[in-house]
């Protein structure tokens, strides 16, 4: 299961972009997700073309069908799911069944910032 506190944590431990061609996690998720059964007649459900990730089975309106690997911050594993970390969001696919979910990461707005929304004047 994961919770709010370990999308925390795993925002917080993946901050940059590490190279993944030289790490073992990029072809685990591969070898992971070839054992999900694509239910419309792909081939396979992820793949990896030149630079980018593609989710094979998601429909071409989802936004990270294809996540460039310069944005991958890191890939997790927990007990039937795995999760590809970039700056902004985290997709977490389930590993037995396919399904994805997608976490899009809020801005932090400091103090300062909301000062200075609160006394600027709308724009027309």
């Amino acid at each position: 299961m994961i919770t709010k506190a370990t999308i925390n944590n795993l925002y917080k431990s993946h901050k940059t972009h590490k190279e993944l061609i030289d790490n073992i996690k990029l072809p685990l998720l591969l070898v992971k997700l070839s054992f999900i059964k694509p239910t419309d007649g792909n081939v396979s459900f992820a793949s990896i073309d030149e630079d980018n990730l593609k989710l094979n089975t998601m429909p071409i309106e989802f936004p990270l069908k294809e996540i460039p690997l310069k944005n991958i911050c890191g890939i997790e594993f927990f007990d039937s799911m795995a999760t590809i970390i970039t700056n902004n969001c985290i997709v977490i696919i389930d590993t037995t069944t396919g399904n994805v979910r997608l976490h899009i990461r809020q801005p932090q707005f400091s103090l300062l910032d909301r000062i200075r929304y609160f006394f600027t004047p709308p724009k027309a």
